[in-house]
């Protein structure tokens, strides 16, 4: 099981962070066919994010043909097809020039545009 180190930049969401190392380290070879994957509170604790970042960043590469799970065993590096030379483009391609226009990413919730009063006034009423 390989262990993850991975610096953290700020302005950059880190389930995208973590997706492309990943990612890379599947292309680059570093992470083979079969390797198991970090349990999910493992790497959380080890790289002190939320669960919920690493769930989505490992149901993301499974979407993608990445990894492949299996039940109460966790996750696994799939077989990639594709020749390493063109793996390393296909990825390249995928990455965005621009950045989103809206964040989506969970539990980042703009306080600016929470109805803080009317919920008050709910709770109270409640």
């Amino acid at each position: 099981m390989q262990s993850f180190a991975i610096d953290f930049k700020p302005n950059i969401p880190k389930y995208q962070q973590l997706y492309r190392y990943i990612v890379e380290a599947i292309i680059s070879g570093k992470l083979n066919y079969q390797d198991k994957m970090p349990s999910k509170r493992k790497l959380s604790l080890d790289l002190q994010i939320s669960q919920n970042t690493i769930i989505t960043v490992y149901e993301l590469l499974k979407s993608e043909g990445y990894l492949y799970s299996l039940e109460r065993s966790g996750y696994y590096v799939s077989k990639i097809s594709l020749p390493k030379e063109n793996r390393k483009q296909e990825f390249k391609e995928k990455e965005t020039k621009h950045p989103p226009k809206y964040n989506l990413t969970t539990a980042q919730i703009d306080s600016k545009i929470f109805p803080k009063a009317m919920w008050m006034r709910l709770t109270r009423n409640a």
